[in-house]
């Protein structure tokens, strides 16, 4: 059986942002893949949900909004059991960004909803404001 040490993906992660900084997302989705895998591994749940909503981030930045639902849907799987609230909100919020760019209005609304939730039981009036001005247009 072989061994992880967190030094290793974390390493991974590092020349995935590395590879990202240098404009190749391409060589940055395999490092950060395989720092997921290690995370997942040894255990680290929340360390790779934080790095699948990073992927997400990237993806969603690249205009690869289908590519960045799946890695927001991961992510969003481990925070249910081990992420806060604020984080989960978060997640449900890029994932209705995702989705409004796909042109899934229903969908996008959907996740709008989850991320509202979860920004008001945690006080984010920011991140409330910014979703809502996002919405206005697509709500009616």
């Amino acid at each position: 059986m072989q061994t992880y040490q967190p030094d290793e993906a974390e390493n991974l992660w590092a020349a995935g942002e590395k590879a990202e900084r240098e404009g190749n997302l391409v060589s940055a989705l395999i490092y950060y893949e395989a720092a997921i895998n290690q995370y997942l591994m040894m255990g680290m749940e929340k360390k790779a949900a934080t790095l699948q909503k990073k992927v997400g981030d990237s993806l969603l930045s690249a205009r690869r909004f289908l590519d960045a639902t799946a890695f927001y849907r991961q992510s969003l799987n481990i925070l249910h059991v081990y992420g806060s609230e604020s984080e989960i909100g978060e997640c449900y919020y890029r994932l209705g960004i995702c989705h409004l760019k796909l042109g899934k209005k229903d969908d996008a609304l959907r996740h709008f909803d989850a991320a509202e939730f979860y920004f008001t039981r945690t006080g984010m009036k920011s991140k409330l404001d910014e979703m809502k001005k996002v919405t206005s247009t697509i709500r009616d």
